[in-house]
């Protein structure tokens, strides 16, 4: 998974929830192995989509919905 080493204010990963520690596994059903899986996947979605992205926190599996805004 990936590390979450930051977490942007007013960004859609902290509107979600998402927090620093947190590990990436997976979105929408397809495993992040590493910053170049997680970047290129990114690139295919549109702002607006909302994405599943599935973290492991503190060992706890949890799924958060995410909705993407242009940068």
């Amino acid at each position: 998974g990936i590390r979450v080493e930051s977490v942007v204010a007013d960004s859609p990963a902290e509107e979600a929830g998402l927090q620093r520690g947190d590990r990436i596994l997976s979105i929408d059903g397809n495993q992040m192995t590493d910053l170049r899986a997680y970047s290129r996947f990114l690139r295919q979605r549109k702002p607006g989509e909302t994405i599943l992205v599935g973290i492991d926190r503190d060992g706890e599996r949890l799924e958060i919905e995410v909705e993407l805004r242009a940068r």
